[in-house]
This record gives C-alpha cells, structure tokens and sequence, in this order.
C-alpha cells in the first residue's frame, strides 16, 4: 500500500494526463477551445472533484487506481467532471458570442514577459480593452477607421459627419484611452 501523499501524487498526475487527454480528443473533434487552455480545464476539474469526492479527492483517485479502477466511483466522477468542465469551456465561449458579448482571448505568452516604460503589456493591453469596451458605436468606428489611417475627411464623409466634428471626437477618444493608460496620446 501506499501513503495518502503517494496516493495524491498518483492521483494528480492521472488527473492531468485524463484531461490533456480529453481536451487533445475533444480539440481534435470539434477545434480548439476558444478563450482558454487545457490549464483551464484542469482547475475546473480539480473544482468540480473537489465538489463531488471532497477534499481528498486526489487520495481517492490514487487509491482507485491501486485497484480497478475502471467502473469505480472515482472513475466515474472524473469523466463527470471532465465532461462538465469541457462542456462549461465551450458553453461559455458560445453564450457570449450569441449575446454580442467581449470575447475572452488567450493572451500570447511571449506577451507576458514584455514591459512598456516599466509597465507590463499584459496590463497596458487589458486596460486598453476596457477602455475601448466603453466606446459607443460611433467612437468604436471612428477609432478603427483611424487606425487604419484615414483621414478626418475620409472617416466624416464615411459616417456623414462634419470633419471638425470626428477631430473632437478622436481627441476625446485619445484623452480617454491616455488617462486609462496613465499616458499623453495628445498634444498639451
């Protein structure tokens, strides 16, 4: 027999390779997971384990595992809890397109270790999200046109605006972002 630490180890590492397991199967039939990792899933099954086997439930899966483990209790909830888990992560991704909601993006890694004047892309780009997430319609258009690098005229003719009109609008827009950012986009 093992010790329960032994056991939960045992019981960790079948539960990591069950869900990239899972996840490589489920990716392979209906495409990747959209706004999150095989890492997502694997703390949505430790959650839902949790829930359902209690808080040893890493020493049960190891013990299951010394012994038939195919058919147990123990075998039965981790297909539960990677189904559900797998089900939730597709779902949720779902509900918020046919709602016209943001859309989670998985962040690039090599992102995450840059730095911008001290501050971290990921927080500059998060915040840039949110800020751009408050935009109305119009804002939204006329931001995208300019970074697309039309002009005032070609954007007002566009959108049946005077030009003056969306000049003010992109500089409310760039104080807006700048203040988010804890930066001057323009001119003092």
């Amino acid at each position: 027999m093992h010790s329960s630490n032994a056991r939960a180890v045992h019981g960790e590492g079948l539960v990591k390779r069950y869900v990239r397991g899972a996840v490589s199967r489920s990716e392979g039939q209906k495409g990747s997971l959209p706004g999150c990792s095989a890492d997502d899933v694997l703390q949505a099954v430790h959650l839902i384990l949790r829930q359902e086997l209690g808080t040893g439930y890493l020493e049960c899966l190891g013990e299951a595992l010394e012994s038939t483990f195919r058919g147990s209790p123990a075998h039965e909830a981790l297909k539960f809890a990677v189904r559900t888990a797998l089900s939730r992560a597709r779902s949720t991704v779902d509900k918020r397109k046919l709602r016209g909601l943001p859309q989670e993006v998985a962040l690039d890694r090599e992102i995450e270790d840059r730095t911008w004047g001290g501050i971290a892309l990921v927080d500059l780009t998060l915040d840039l999200h949110a800020t751009l997430d408050t935009f109305t319609l119009q804002e939204r258009l006329i931001w995208q046109r300019c970074a697309e690098g039309k002009t005032l005229r070609e954007i007002g003719a566009e959108i049946a605006l005077p030009f003056q009109r969306v000049g003010e609008i992109r500089q409310r827009l760039m104080r807006k972002v700048g203040d988010r950012l804890g930066i001057c986009l323009t001119r003092p």
